[in-house]
């Protein structure tokens, strides 16, 4: 049911928090993505290292970006008991979405941060556009850096409904 989860969910990326980008190995490939916006259609789809789904999306006549978070749940978890929080959907300002799809474009063309195999810890990106699907698989401390720069795009939109983490 997970997997079917990446096609259905859509996000709208929110927030007007400016985070520092996660950093990669290679200090040639921070000046080489470009920070622009493509225009939409696009997704991004982020399984984090728990395997919580974070999908950010702009369909191509929208003006926002919008975002929507499927946690984990402890009847999904391995062990369990592990809840990834509480499911939320919103929407994030330009300059953030910006800022993410540049910080995205960096990680994908850095080899030092991939990982070879989606194991427990590591995230999984995929970036959908027009021209096709790319994916990546993130070493550990990078995916934990991506997680909390997409949780605090999610923050503000959360809070503003009233919501919590």
């Amino acid at each position: 049911m997970r997997g079917s989860m990446w096609m259905v969910l859509g996000l709208v990326a929110c927030g007007t928090r400016q985070e520092a980008p996660v950093k990669t190995e290679n200090p040639q490939v921070e000046h080489e993505a470009e920070a622009t916006l493509e225009p939409g259609p696009w997704s991004i789809a982020f399984a984090d290292g728990s395997g919580n789904l974070t999908r950010i999306w702009r369909d191509a006549d929208a003006a926002v970006v919008g975002w929507q978070y499927v946690p984990v749940t402890p009847e999904e978890s391995s062990s369990g008991t592990y809840s990834g929080g509480e499911p939320g959907s919103g929407e994030v300002d330009a300059a953030g979405a910006e800022a993410l799809w540049a910080e995205l474009r960096r990680l994908q063309a850095d080899p030092a941060v991939h990982a070879e195999t989606r194991s427990m810890g590591t995230g999984h990106v995929s970036m959908t556009t027009e021209s096709g699907e790319q994916t990546v698989l993130l070493e550990m401390k990078v995916t934990r850096d991506l997680a909390k720069r997409i949780a605090a795009l999610r923050q503000p939109s959360v809070e503003a409904h009233g919501e919590t983490d």
